[in-house]
């Protein structure tokens, strides 16, 4: 019997992440953000689980909240890796004083990697590895191209601050001089504009007409911040080299590090090589995301997640604001509004606009 499941965000919102809409054993509904209001609890309970992926939205915690009261399944979905750079340091989290999956209130939360979920598990929640294909389709490998060529590339938010940004952008700097004095071909792949300026990268030095996996081709050595690229530019056995300048944990290794102050031209002539032992210490850790049971599609975590027992959650007094008939359910019209306008390559000025109010209502 297919299980009725209630997903917050709206159907176009999963599949600008990848993630698919549609289930062979799940009876899905998409937009529950829209059910804020009257009668909240009547409709929950219409559902065997509900589910999200956006963890600091204010609207999609308190409904979870109220679901846990009412003994219905919570699920928890990651789109991407865990970066303690992003959940520690991002200033719309710093905002609101969250702190990224920190605590996770649902009965199941589905992560990438294995390390993640051991760690996730110590904090007492419930965690299923799964590996979306947003972050690697799993297929053919790549061939290598007859030359090295190395890309150098980023996340798409890939600083927090002033401090951060001087430090990558003097990192990046280095390592173009030490490409420049190995005679090493390589080009940009930056979507960051402030970046993009400081670093005068002219746009037939930027590699962004075509998907990561189509662009990866072209090169042999990957040199990006800590990112999900990290582990498909390692699943098609390219040399990957992360740029480390800021004091945190980190789940996600690779065979080499970038780091000031040492030598980089040891550094990429080493990667240039593929040396076997780093080559093979990235083998090893790409087995830890994509290796059963590790390597669950998205429908298959999905189901597993359902069937955990479900957590005891007490009562308490709750502020009864969120489902009074003078709510207005501004969160859930902005997101689906941006959503829609983003696509629009008509509206794409406008949504600009929209966004500014948009961060200052949710992130």
């Amino acid at each position: 019997m297919k299980k009725y499941v209630l997903f917050l965000e709206t159907e176009d919102y999963y599949q600008s992440l990848g993630l698919k809409t549609k289930f062979s054993n799940i009876s899905a509904e998409f937009g529950g953000l829209r059910f804020l209001g009257p009668n909240l609890s009547k409709k929950l309970k219409k559902f065997d689980a509900v589910i999200c992926t956006i963890y600091h939205s204010d609207l999609a915690r308190y409904i979870t909240y109220r679901a846990n009261q009412l003994g219905v399944q919570t699920v928890l979905v990651s789109d991407g890796i865990f970066e303690w750079g992003n959940a520690l340091k991002h200033p719309k989290l710093i905002k609101k004083g969250l702190i990224l999956y920190h605590p996770i209130i649902q009965d199941v939360f589905l992560c990438i990697g294995r390390q993640e979920k051991m760690y996730f598990e110590n904090n007492n929640t419930t965690s299923i590895p799964y590996l979306p294909e947003r972050v690697l389709s799993l297929g053919k490998k790549q061939n290598l191209p007859a030359q090295p060529r190395l890309l150098i590339t980023t996340a798409n938010t890939p600083y927090f601050n002033e401090e951060e940004f001087d430090l990558l952008a003097s990192l990046i700097t280095n390592v173009e001089a030490a490409a420049v004095h190995l005679n090493l071909e390589y080009q940009f792949r930056l979507f960051d504009k402030k970046l993009i300026q400081r670093l005068d990268v002219k746009s037939h030095q930027n590699d962004i007409k075509h998907s990561f996996e189509e662009t990866l081709t072209r090169y042999s050595c990957v040199i990006t911040t800590p990112s999900s690229i990290v582990i498909s530019s390692m699943y098609h056995n390219r040399a990957v080299g992360q740029m480390l300048y800021r004091d945190s944990p980190m789940f996600l290794h690779s065979g080499w590090q970038i780091l000031p102050n040492i030598s980089l031209i040891s550094t990429l002539s080493s990667m240039i090589k593929l040396e076997t032992n780093r080559m093979l210490f990235q083998t090893s850790i790409i087995k830890e995301y994509i290796d059963s049971p590790n390597n669950s599609d998205y429908e298959t975590a999905l189901t597993k997640a359902l069937t955990v027992q479900k957590k005891q959650f007490s009562e308490s007094s709750r502020d009864r604001l969120l489902e009074s008939r003078l709510n207005f359910n501004i969160e859930y019209s902005l997101r689906t509004l941006s959503i829609k306008l983003k696509s629009s390559k008509a509206l794409s000025h406008f949504y600009k606009k929209l966004k500014s109010l948009f961060n200052r209502t949710s992130i």
